[in-house]
């Protein structure tokens, strides 16, 4: 087993034990599990994988690569705005709900 060690903001901690307890409840080992969790989602890259999905499902072939992959993670950002684990990742990304509604403006002026 490795061992590593982090500081984050004590908002995110709070945030990050608050889902861990609502998903899992009180009980040694938890925030590991969720932790192991989190870290797993991250290296597996599962937003890249949607996001090539989303661009392969793109039905028209733009002339310029940037501003599609800018329009394809504007149209996945929207989609994971309105699922139901958005709640619990968006406090993972470290943005608030107008930060992420940024994001995705700033997406959507890139892309043309």
């Amino acid at each position: 087993m490795g061992k590593i060690t982090v500081e984050i903001p004590d908002e995110l901690e709070r945030s990050f034990r608050e889902a861990v307890f609502r998903r899992y409840g009180m009980k040694k080992g938890n925030i590991a599990k969720a932790m192991e969790e989190a870290l797993a989602f991250w290296v597996k890259g599962i937003v890249t994988t949607a996001m090539a999905e989303l661009t392969l499902a793109t039905p028209e072939k733009p002339t310029d690569p940037e501003k599609a992959r800018y329009r394809s993670m504007a149209e996945f950002l929207k989609k994971l705005r309105s699922t139901e684990s958005f709640k619990q990742i968006r406090p993972l990304l470290g943005l608030s709900e107008e930060g992420f509604d940024g994001l995705i403006q700033w997406c959507e002026a890139r892309s043309g």
